[in-house]
């Protein structure tokens, strides 16, 4: 029972990694689609992929005002509360304690990852001209639509509206899982508690997209605004 500790971490680790290699490679085969390009009968045989709506692109105003609405939108709040929830329930980690002074140390270290991840994926984003929001796809069926979502947490779109792996939304989440470390305590200050933080927060993003590409009339309400 003594080794059952890092057992569980291990399985973590192994988790958040198998959802990242497959967050990563499911976007980058569907930004590799073009449906133009298949003629005859590969064509008739493909299963179209989800088709994409008008796509308008950002300003740099745009950015800027989402960037700093971002910070300290009510969704920035809920999902700051929820993580910290689960960290409270999960007692991680275990030298913050509990009750409310404990939930309070869990809040501002979720507030402050959200906070330092925003920070990454807007200054990289503007630099490599990466769009991240959340577009809601234009396609039919549940499993097109469900890839659609899942994937689009690791994909962005160019100026042009093209879709591809998206290196500021990656950065974004593992610069703030290492950064965040630095407010740990030495029990959860570790590179694997920092693959376990990067995981954990990609699955929540990928959830939140799923909600989003399903259930439109909660995702236009505040807390789950596009991106």
């Amino acid at each position: 029972m003594q080794n059952a500790g890092p057992i569980i971490t291990n399985r973590r680790i192994a988790a958040c990694v198998a959802l990242a290699t497959f967050l990563a490679r499911a976007g980058h085969a569907q930004s590799s689609i073009d449906p133009s390009s298949q003629t005859g009968s590969a064509a008739r045989a493909t299963t179209p992929g989800p088709v994409s709506p008008a796509y308008t692109p950002l300003t740099n105003h745009d950015r800027l005002h989402r960037y700093l609405r971002s910070l300290v939108g009510p969704d920035a709040f809920v999902s700051a509360a929820f993580t910290a929830g689960i960290n409270q329930w999960t007692n991680t980690p275990g030298e913050w304690g509990q009750g409310a002074e404990g939930f309070g140390r869990r809040f501002g270290s979720s507030f402050g990852f959200h906070v330092v991840r925003r920070s990454i994926a807007a200054g990289a984003g503007a630099l490599l001209d990466e769009d991240n929001r959340y577009i809601p796809s234009n396609a039919t069926g549940f499993l097109p639509r469900l890839g659609y979502a899942l994937t689009s947490t690791v994909i962005a779109r160019s100026h042009d509206g093209s879709r591809h792996i998206s290196i500021s939304a990656i950065g974004s989440y593992t610069g703030a899982a290492f950064i965040s470390r630095t407010w740990q305590p030495s029990s959860n200050a570790g590179p694997q508690d920092a693959v376990s933080a990067m995981g954990i927060s990609l699955g929540l993003a990928a959830g939140t997209n799923v909600i989003r590409e399903f259930l439109p009339h909660v995702a236009h309400m505040w807390w789950f605004r596009k991106d």
